[in-house]
């Protein structure tokens, strides 16, 4: 089934990856509806950091998010990573780059949870997205047979309640 037919999708996982690949699907034209399950209660916001190589930085700026990650975050000029003993792994020279300032696809700092934050706004701001929390996909029911039109999955919602969701892709 190529992109343009898909008129359902169901992304398991709102985390960082779930909701950038959300983001991004709701560019595609005809927009398909894109349900997001994640068993969590809310959106985890933990203050934890990260570095962005130049792949990620790629998908953020298709997103049209990256302008407020480098805001937010920085471009470390040098690096290195150590082990317990001080001794010297290896180490990160941005300025060996020349790769144009902020508008090239050098490491990037930025909080994980802060990340999960504004992917969720946007995600939000898309209409035929749905993120739904406090639902856990307990079995994948059906789209493994490559003769299957659709997918479906088993959850496990608020209260328990066991519901089937059938989407094109999943």
């Amino acid at each position: 089934m190529s992109d343009s037919q898909l008129s359902s999708i169901i992304i398991v996982g709102a985390g960082p990856s779930g909701l950038l690949l959300a983001l991004l699907l709701a560019g595609l034209s005809p927009r398909p509806d894109i349900t997001i399950l994640d068993a969590a209660p809310t959106l985890n916001e933990a203050p934890r950091a990260t570095h962005y190589g130049s792949p990620a930085i790629q998908l953020f700026r298709k997103a049209g998010i990256l302008e407020e990650i480098r805001r937010d975050g920085y471009m470390p000029e040098k690096i290195c990573w150590r082990k317990l003993n001080g001794e010297r792994i290896c180490g990160y020279d941005r300025s060996l780059l020349h790769d144009g300032g902020l508008d090239g696809d050098g490491l990037t700092v930025y909080w994980v949870g802060r990340l999960c934050a504004l992917l969720e706004r946007e995600v939000k701001k898309r209409t035929g997205v749905e993120v739904q929390w406090g639902h856990k996909v307990t079995s994948l029911k059906s789209g493994l047979d490559p003769r299957d039109t659709s997918a479906s999955l088993e959850v496990e919602g608020p209260g328990g309640k066991m519901t089937t969701y059938t989407a094109d892709y999943i």
